[in-house]
């Protein structure tokens, strides 16, 4: 393991006040909780998860995100391995299957990562990521009535325009979620 990554661990950096990255996940969770509330009430419709674990398994990593088994990234000169089952989270998307087995179904998932890279002026073995995950029913997708909901589902193949588990429409109203959030 590269000797920054140690330091690097511990200096959490997110967590720093003034620090311009502490800034900016500030900004982001403050507009995310200021503009998105859960449907009659006033808190905040997502769930802020900054304390994750930087070490998880390879199921989290990896197969929980669908990374085939003899996918680049998986590769230990690609990625720091603690021991073979576990490593330094490449991505916050690690977390995403945990969380919502959890029965979240919104929330920002906040993280330093970690990839080995060789070290440069642009390159360097962590950065940091905000991510956000919603769930949605067909009802809260497409906006129907109750019982006239569009299918969300289907055994298709994968295309260009969506993945092989999405209908056409369901991908298209997501697209336009995503759009609308980030604006």
């Amino acid at each position: 393991m590269h000797f920054l990554i140690p330091r690097t661990i511990y200096r959490r950096l997110l967590l720093e006040p003034g620090n311009p990255l502490t800034l900016i996940k500030t900004r982001i969770v403050d507009h995310m909780h200021r503009t998105y509330k859960k449907p009659g009430h006033r808190s905040p419709l997502f769930t802020v998860c900054e304390t994750e674990p930087r070490v998880v398994t390879t199921f989290e990593n990896f197969d929980s995100l669908l990374t085939p088994p003899d996918h680049v990234s998986r590769r230990p000169s690609d990625t720091y391995y603690v021991n073979k089952s576990h490593c330094l989270r490449a991505h916050t998307s690690a977390h995403q299957y945990q969380l919502l087995k959890e029965g979240l179904d919104a929330f920002i998932v906040i993280g330093d990562v970690y990839r080995r890279d060789e070290i440069d002026r642009t390159h360097y073995p962590c950065f940091h990521q905000v991510e956000g995950v919603r769930l949605f029913s067909s009802h809260q997708l497409f906006n129907t009535l109750p019982g006239a909901e569009l299918p969300v589902l289907e055994n298709t193949e994968r295309t260009p325009a969506k993945q092989e588990k999405h209908t056409e429409d369901a991908a298209k109203a997501l697209e336009i979620q995503l759009k609308t959030t980030l604006e």
